[in-house]
């Protein structure tokens, strides 16, 4: 079934065919091998005129990246949410896809004004009174205008691109057959999740293209510094926001791409790298709810050191549940106490792989050693990290997606906070709220709320459990109760022994057409040539054509 859905889609897909000739470029070829589309790849050479399977040579990060950025807005889409993934990006690759151009050329101004008359149902004149024909921005799925209200507020208006929706639909098929062959045929990558990875970001691309998404992420931050002057969040113009229409507060500041311009502005910078950060780490340990993108091109400088934030279409959460383990992590890390950290990270763990408790205390250790004593001014938090899920990643422990997401972001706040003032630390920074939380869950308040929840649910299990002794009862009885076994490991075992009974299948193939060629040969049958049976030299033909594709294959494979 899965070779006839490849063979379909390349049949019926000019997209696929693009994405095999773009991978043979970039040196691919052994993965297409590996997925056995090495002959579709071979006509896409033929079509692209290349002779033999290019290898570009240069670091793998740097071919994906080139890759990702030739193929469009949804795989540039794909190579940002593999930047918050540390824990199956190694840091060298995680290095290049942060480099991924995020700015293509924009739209035309007839094409954005059809989609917004479209979907706000009303001429363009009738809802701005003006609007301009140049985007402030153009990314890969959208592009920004500045605008004015007819009542006169001066506003940003953020418009999906035509025809993108198309496009990232196709895209997602052939994702989805991509991830479907290399999980079968390509055992190594399995331990990185493709399937969970492209599940993610289906959910991730889907609520980007909804731009209703972007704008209650954006009230809903808003909403949490409503009293604070140091922070601008834009508002959200509702009665000109759809699905692909946002229309809020045009910002009105100095990005922080533009470092000249902000010194020479004389604004104090270590000041507002700490306004910053504490606006993040806010977020991020009392609202439970953050940003999840806070690159320079998203925050701004705006008069009197207010700082301007941008763009929420990527946003993650921590539960109050995650949050106590957070804050138990940092304090049994400040106590060099291995175990409890051991413990913890067991805890979040959401991988299936059995988890080496002792080997794992022990690399524990050895990195908390290896990082003792440093000056929190020194310590690079995004190095911290990415020692720290090369470890996990070694024993086997898988953290939830949006845990690898808050310590991507925890990376950047250090990243763009630093630009500011090289002594920050985001350790430093994040040592009040860790203190915060402990003594929450010390307090009365909280304990009591916790054993009432621990009651509660310990009496839900005694109620219910008579209907779930029944249950089992009756399944015994009537001859329907089960025990299903999962066996690990046993689709290698599986594959390799069809492709064994395949082999035995054409050597007893062969061996038969050697042997009736050899009785038509003695007993001089049928037709002959030059005095032999035709029949006997056809299946002596055959027979050297199978034996001597069988030979090659088992030599390509090295199996012997």
């Amino acid at each position: 079934m899965l070779r006839w859905n490849v063979n379909r889609t390349f049949r019926s897909s000019r997209r696929f065919v693009h994405i095999l000739g773009i991978l043979v470029k970039y040196g691919f070829g052994e993965m297409l091998h590996k997925m056995n589309l090495v002959r579709p790849a071979r006509k896409v050479q033929r079509l692209l005129g290349f002779r033999e399977m290019p290898d570009t040579g240069g670091p793998f990060g740097r071919r994906l990246r080139l890759v990702l950025e030739e193929l469009g807005p949804t795989f540039i889409k794909v190579g940002q949410l593999l930047t918050t993934r540390p824990d199956i990006v190694p840091p060298d690759v995680l290095e290049e896809l942060k480099k991924l151009q995020k700015d293509t050329p924009p739209a035309s101004l007839e094409d954005i004004k059809a989609i917004i008359e479209e979907d706000l149902e009303k001429p363009l004149e009738d809802l701005f009174s003006t609007f301009e024909e140049k985007p402030v921005g153009s990314a890969s799925i959208a592009q920004v205008h500045e605008a004015r209200t007819l009542a006169g507020r001066r506003v940003a208006v953020k418009v999906i691109k035509p025809r993108v929706a198309e496009l990232v639909a196709a895209d997602m098929d052939v994702l989805q057959t991509i991830v479907d062959l290399l999980e079968s045929r390509v055992p190594e990558s399995r331990r990185y999740h493709p399937g969970k990875v492209l599940q993610q970001f289906r959910r991730s691309i889907s609520k980007e293209m909804d731009l209703n998404f972007e704008a209650y992420a954006m009230d809903r931050i808003r909403e949490h510094f409503r009293e604070d002057d140091t922070v601008f969040i834009p508002g959200v113009v509702w009665e000109q926001t759809a699905g692909r229409i946002l229309t809020m507060d045009l910002v009105e500041g100095l990005p922080l791409t533009d470092m000249d311009a902000l010194r020479e502005s004389g604004a104090d910078l270590r000041i507002f790298a700490r306004r910053g950060a504490d606006m993040m780490l806010q977020q991020i340990f009392r609202n439970g709810y953050f940003h999840g993108d806070p690159h320079p091109g998203n925050l701004y400088y705006l008069e009197g050191g207010t700082v301007g934030l941008l763009d929420f279409g990527m946003t993650g959460r921590i539960s109050g549940e995650l949050r106590e383990e957070l804050s138990e992590f940092l304090v049994a890390l400040n106590r060099q106490d291995a175990g409890r950290m051991a413990r913890v990270l067991i805890n979040l763990n959401v991988g299936e792989e059995e988890v080496p408790l002792t080997a794992f205390r022990e690399r524990l250790a050895d990195f908390v050693l290896s990082y003792y004593g440093v000056p929190m001014k020194h310590l690079d938090i995004g190095k911290v990290i990415s020692d720290g899920f090369s470890i996990l990643s070694d024993n086997g422990i898988e953290i939830p997606p949006h845990l690898s997401l808050l310590l991507k972001v925890l990376t950047q706040v250090e990243s763009v906070a630093r630009s500011l003032d090289p002594d920050f630390s985001v350790v430093e920074a994040i040592e009040p709220f860790a203190r915060e939380i402990t003594r929450e869950r010390l307090e009365p308040s909280h304990i009591a709320r916790e054993q009432f929840d621990l009651a509660r649910e310990i009496w839900s299990l005694i109620s219910r459990a008579p209907d779930d002794l029944e249950q089992i009862v009756r399944q015994v009885r009537s001859g329907k109760f089960k025990i299903q076994l999962n066996h690990r490991g046993m689709e290698d075992l599986l594959q390799e022994q069809d492709r064994l009974s395949n082999r035995i299948s054409f050597s007893i193939i062969t061996g038969a057409i050697v042997v009736g060629s050899s009785i038509l040969f003695s007993t001089g049958v049928g037709p002959k040539l030059y005095g032999m049976p035709v029949l006997g030299l056809i299946g002596y033909v055959m027979a050297g054509g199978l034996g001597l594709w069988l030979l090659v294959d088992i030599l390509r494979k090295g199996r012997f």
